[in-house]
């Protein structure tokens, strides 16, 4: 059984359970966040989003110490410096995205994209307009069409797929696991995130832990999808959302229907050093 009585840190997912569907953080979420703080403890965010989510946590008054972006990619710290970058890219890039562009209604986007003609402020996508817009988290205008890319001389971290339906998606995966060294998270309904294997936000975790010198049992994690689950599994406490599937949801600890109450179940009778 684990023990919450040692946590001084917490780190949370961010869409589907700090932020709502307006991509917002609710009030409570971040008052609790401020108490939290405010009684000695440290806050971290682990997300599959990339660059925004500092720019839209600080819109809500939230500013988390350190941010694990792109399911694990890199580490950012509070003044947005990159501290860390998975250092083993994507392998097999042009087999993996001519499978995915070889499936009806399947539109994907690159993200963390490094190469000598590159502009790491953009990112690249293929067929996403009618498929991404609902699922991403920035302005599609930036997008550019990811077929200009010459994919030998690219590296790419993570891409993310959005499929007609559910099932395309699972099948997606499990093609996409046989063939390549590749970790397929289903993110959401109808999505996939695409990562090298050894990249997940437990192994962003795990890298902060050793970088800091902390203890991974001092860290209570929250989440409510599969790419959560590693974490919350190695932390020294786990919430899951309430949102949560039943597969997911066997990974908790505790089930919570927002973080403020995995804040508040963590601070009632805790003593603080």
């Amino acid at each position: 059984m684990k023990n919450k009585q040692n946590i001084r840190i917490l780190i949370s997912d961010l869409d589907g359970t700090l932020l709502n569907d307006q991509k917002r953080v609710e009030p409570r979420d971040a008052q609790a966040i401020h108490r939290w703080i405010n009684s000695g403890h440290r806050f971290w965010v682990a997300s599959g989003r990339g660059h925004d989510c500092k720019q839209l946590l600080n819109t809500d008054d939230v500013f988390p110490e350190y941010i694990i972006g792109s399911t694990g990619s890199t580490i950012h710290d509070a003044n947005d410096q990159l501290i860390y970058r998975y250092d083993a890219p994507m392998h097999c890039l042009k087999g993996i995205v001519d499978y995915l562009t070889s499936l009806k209604y399947c539109g994907l986007m690159l993200d963390n994209v490094h190469g000598p003609t590159i502009d790491p402020t953009l990112r690249y996508g293929i067929d996403t307009n009618h498929l991404v817009s609902d699922h991403i988290h920035h302005d599609l205008s930036t997008m550019l069409d990811a077929r200009r890319l010459d994919l030998s001389d690219v590296s790419v971290l993570k891409i993310f797929t959005v499929f007609s339906s559910d099932p395309l998606a699972l099948q997606a995966r499990d093609y996409l696991m046989d063939h390549f060294d590749v970790t397929a998270y289903h993110a959401d309904t109808n999505c996939l995130e695409i990562v090298p294997k050894g990249c997940s936000k437990y192994h962003a975790l795990h890298q902060l832990c050793n970088m800091l010198d902390i203890d991974l049992s001092t860290v209570a994690a929250i989440g409510d999808e599969e790419n959560d689950v590693m974490m919350i599994d190695h932390a020294g406490y786990g919430y899951i959302m309430a949102s949560a599937n039943a597969s997911v949801k066997a990974h908790a600890d505790h089930i919570v229907s927002n973080v403020a109450q995995a804040i508040e179940d963590l601070l009632d009778g805790q003593t603080i050093d």
